[in-house]
C-alpha cells in the first residue's frame, strides 16, 4: 500500500507520530512518504528559540529528499498564510507518488484543504488525524480559563477567537470533512473536539491511541549507575524525572517545589531530573541543590535515563514521554485534569491540578519500593498490550483496507 503522512513540520530525531507510526507502517512492508516544509518541530511556537533550536539541527534544513526510519521524507518549498502553511509542489509531487491514502497530520491544518482540493484531480483517500486535547485547545474554554484580566481588549480578542472558530465550523470544516473518510483522535477528548468544533461526524472517527516503540523502551534494559552518578545522584536517590519543554505552560516547576518540599519533610533522598530546555529565567525555577536539569537529548538516547529513573511526572498537559516512560516500567503522576488518565490506571497516580501539597503526597506514597515494583511491572506489561506503534500501525493498515474496500 502507497501511503503519505502529510505534516506540516517534521524532525526526524524526535518521538513524535509522523516519524514513529511512519516507520512502523513502512516496517509492514507498505511503502511509506513523509511531505513536510522545511520547518522543524514546533517551530511556530513563540519561545522557539529557546527551547528548541539548539536541539534542533539547523544545517540539514535545505535537502528536498531523503531516506530516513525506513520512509521517504519530502522536504517542500511554503509560504505562511493566515490560515496555515501553503506547500509549493505538492499537487506534483502527489501526482508522481500516486498514494492510495494520504493522511493529514492535524485535522485543524491547512494542508487538509490543499488535499481536498487535489482530491478532484487525483485518486486517493484522504484521512486525518486528530492530536488537539481539551487541556490546550481555547476555543473550547471559557472565558475566565483563558484570560485572567477581564478588560475589554481581552473580551473583545475572545469574542474574535469564538467567531473565526464557529465560521471553520460552519463554512470551511464542514465542506472539507464531506472527502475526509477517516478521523482519527488520539483520545477521548480529542474525538469531542473533532465532533463539536472541527465538523466530523461520529460515524467518521476511530480513536487510534498514540504508542511507543516497545523495542527501543522497556524494562529490559540494564540501569547506568555510572550515569546516574555522572549527573551527580547517589545510587539510592529516588529520581523523578520530567522531559519535554521548560516553560510556564506544561509546569515542570509545580515538580521541583514538590521535590524541595519533601526533602524539607525529611524525605532526604527524592531528586529531579529534568530533560528539556527553555528559557534562563524559567530553568531557575527548576535548578536547586535536589534537582539536574539536562539539555534535550535524541529519542533514541532517552531510554537510559528513563532506566536510571524512578518515578514519571508531567504536572500539566498530555506528552507522548509520558508512554515512553510507561514502557521503560516507570509509574506515572499527571494531574486529575488530562485527558488521558487511563495512562496511570494500576501504575500511578493522578494528582489535583496544580497543587504541590497534592503531588508531593503522591510522590511519597510511591516511596515505597514494593508499591513502586508492582506499579512497575504493570507500567510496562501496559506499554506493550495497549500502546506498541506497531499494534497500533497494523490497526491502521486494517482501517485503511476496510476504507479502500468501500
Amino acid at each position: 500500500m502507497k501511503i503519505v503522512q502529510l505534516v506540516d513540520h517534521h524532525s526526524e530525531n524526535m518521538g513524535y507520530s509522523d516519524v514513529c507510526l511512519s516507520y512502523s507502517l513502512s516496517s509492514l512492508s507498505h511503502e511509506v512518504s513523509v511531505i513536510s516544509s522545511k520547518f522543524k518541530a514546533n517551530y511556530n511556537q513563540r519561545n522557539y528559540g529557546d527551547v528548541y533550536r539548539n536541539f534542533h539541527s539547523e544545517s540539514d534544513k535545505n535537502y528536498d529528499y531523503k531516506k530516513v526510519n525506513g520512509y521517504h521524507l519530502y522536504r517542500l518549498n511554503s509560504i505562511k498564510s493566515p490560515f496555515g502553511l501553503f506547500f509549493f509542489g505538492l499537487f506534483p509531487l502527489l501526482k508522481k507518488l500516486k498514494p492510495e491514502i494520504i493522511q493529514v497530520g492535524e485535522a485543524n491544518s491547512f494542508l487538509l484543504f490543499q488535499v481536498y482540493i487535489y482530491s478532484f484531480f487525483l485518486d486517493y483517500i484522504i484521512t486525518v488525524e486528530c492530536h488537539i486535547h481539551l487541556s490546550v485547545y481555547n476555543a473550547a474554554k471559557k472565558f475566565n480559563q483563558i484570560y485572567k484580566n477581564k478588560n475589554i481588549k481581552n473580551r473583545i480578542k475572545f469574542f474574535i477567537r469564538k467567531l473565526k472558530q464557529k465560521l471553520f465550523y460552519f463554512y470551511i470544516s464542514k465542506i472539507i470533512s464531506t472527502k475526509v473518510k477517516r478521523c482519527y483522535p488520539i483520545s477521548q477528548d480529542s474525538e469531542f473536539i473533532a465532533i463539536n468544533y472541527l465538523g466530523y461526524k461520529s460515524k467518521q472517527t476511530k480513536i487510534m491511541k498514540l504508542g511507543t516503540n516497545v523495542d527501543l523502551f522497556n524494562n529490559d534494559l540494564q540501569r547506568n549507575n555510572d550515569l546516574k552518578k555522572k549527573l551527580g545522584f547517589k545510587l539510592h536517590d529516588i529520581i523523578c524525572i520530567y522531559t519535554g519543554r521548560l516553560d510556564e505552560s506544561k509546569k515542570p516547576h509545580l515538580l521541583s517545589e514538590a521535590i524541595s518540599k519533601l526533602n524539607y519533610d525529611g524525605f532526604r533522598n527524592v531528586r529531579g531530573l529534568f530533560i528539556g530546555d527553555g528559557t534562563k529565567k524559567y530553568k531557575k525555577k527548576l535548578e536547586n541543590q535536589f534537582t539536574k536539569v539536562i539539555k534535550f537529548q535524541e529519542y533514541k538516547n532517552l531510554p537510559k535515563y528513563y532506566r536510571i529513573s524512578d518515578i514519571g511526572i508531567w504536572p500539566s498537559q498530555e506528552s507522548t514521554s509520558q508512554l515512553d516512560a510507561l514502557a521503560c516500567g516507570l509509574p506515572l503522576i499527571l494531574n486529575d485534569e488530562i485527558g488521558t488518565p487511563e495512562r496511570v490506571m494500576d501504575c500511578g497516580f493522578l494528582f489535583r491540578k496544580d497543587s504541590v501539597d497534592d503531588l508531593s503526597e503522591k510522590i511519597s506514597i510511591l516511596l515505597n519500593k514494593d508499591l513502586r515494583l508492582k506499579f512497575s511491572n504493570n507500567a510496562a506489561m501496559k506499554a506493550k498490550q495497549n500502546y506498541s506503534w506497531k499494534e497500533i500501525a497494523c490497526k491502521y493498515i486494517k482501517d485503511y483496507v476496510n476504507l479502500l474496500e468501500k
